[in-house]
């Protein structure tokens, strides 16, 4: 019979961040589910998409009374709903038959759990190439900067666009019609890799963006370790060559117009201009003469208009999708967006502090 007593708030704030890795469409009912393994080591949380292995260690724990097993917490949501009535410092957790028994004061709560048998093995990841030392802080801001050109087609064939991708001083993303890159010298990777979306999701749950905790990076051949706070996680890395992106984003550093406008206001502008639209896919007409930028959206029944005073040198038509343009409105700093664009067919390019933001035009069918 299992049987161990640990620091309630501990326990609780290490299984709602387990919790956001579990994949509750798996068919196995053990991996929708966290095990809790203890020893004389300790004890251990641990949740699984297979892909992302996340360990928890409850460091505060009574190692006088302790018995050592394993057992597989099911039914997490409901679960968690019993953490707000838990209201003493310490929680006994002990099992009995295929029961586990969590006791707060003088509070109880039965639950069916299931065989720490039916669990996954755990993930060895072999021969460490390379180890980093970062902060949670910036990790979790630099996730947050690109994380939205990430690939969310479920069908997505390159598996590569679905990942964040770290190489030298960089972070990037794309999902092959836009890319965010995010750099900092303060994280100079030697040996390129890419991260899947999961652990990516996970990491900007659960990263602490307030105050900047230590957070160490180990990579092998196929995994990387990370490591901040109580949190253990290997993850599968993702394999083959990733998009030439510093070609395609550095191959021009002169523009012919570099179009200055507010934020605030081309993002209510694009919001009118897609007001018939589809949230993800407002069909935007730019015309660019020397002294008006004219921006149309024409659907079935509607044409719908903007018409803004600038200064631009080379007149051209060009056609973007406006919900990828707000997309980097989003999450600028600056007040003013520099928008950087060449000809009908080249990128719209937005350049700001440490990141580079590339929106691939539209061509329409003649």
């Amino acid at each position: 019979m299992l049987k161990c007593k640990v620091n309630t708030r501990d326990f609780q704030e290490t299984i709602k961040k387990l919790e956001k890795i579990i994949d509750y469409k798996a068919e196995k009912e053990a991996i929708k589910g966290i095990k809790l393994s203890v020893d004389d080591d300790g004890v251990k949380l641990i949740a699984t998409d297979m892909d992302n292995e996340v360990e928890g260690v409850i460091a505060d724990f009574d190692n006088r009374d302790i018995d050592p097993g394993e057992i597989v917490i099911i039914n997490i949501k409901k679960f968690i709903k019993f953490f707000k009535y838990m209201n003493e410092p310490y929680t006994t957790i002990k099992t009995h038959d295929n029961l586990i028994i969590i006791e707060n004061g003088d509070r109880k709560i039965e639950v069916v759990a299931e065989n720490a048998d039916d669990f996954p093995d755990r993930v060895k990841a072999k021969k460490i190439n390379y180890s980093y030392i970062y902060n949670t802080q910036s990790l979790y801001n630099r996730i947050k900067k690109i994380d939205f050109s990430l690939s969310k087609a479920e069908e997505e064939p390159r598996e590569l666009l679905k990942g964040i991708h770290f190489c030298g001083i960089d972070m990037v993303t794309s999902d092959g019609y836009r890319i965010s890159l995010d750099k900092d010298s303060d994280l100079n990777i030697e040996e390129a890799f890419t991260i899947n979306r999961n652990l990516a999701d996970f990491l900007a749950k659960t990263l602490d963006k307030k105050v900047p905790k230590s957070l160490q990076m180990m990579t092998s051949d196929k995994y990387i370790i990370i490591r901040y706070e109580n949190i253990r996680i290997t993850s599968r890395l993702l394999t083959g060559e990733y998009l030439g992106y510093e070609q395609i984003i550095s191959w021009r550093n002169q523009y012919d117009n570099s179009i200055n406008l507010k934020v605030d206001e081309l993002k209510n502008d694009i919001d009118f201009l897609g007001t018939y639209s589809k949230r993800d896919k407002i069909l935007i007409k730019a015309n660019i003469t020397e002294k008006s930028l004219t921006l149309v959206n024409v659907t079935e029944e509607e044409k719908i208009i903007v018409e803004k005073k600038i200064y631009a040198q080379t007149p051209v038509d060009i056609v973007f999708n406006g919900a990828y343009l707000k997309d980097v409105l989003n999450v600028l700093d600056n007040d003013v967006v520099e928008l950087n664009i060449n000809k009908e067919f080249d990128p719209i390019i937005i350049r700001e502090n440490d990141n580079v933001f590339l929106i691939l035009p539209i061509r329409l069918k003649s």
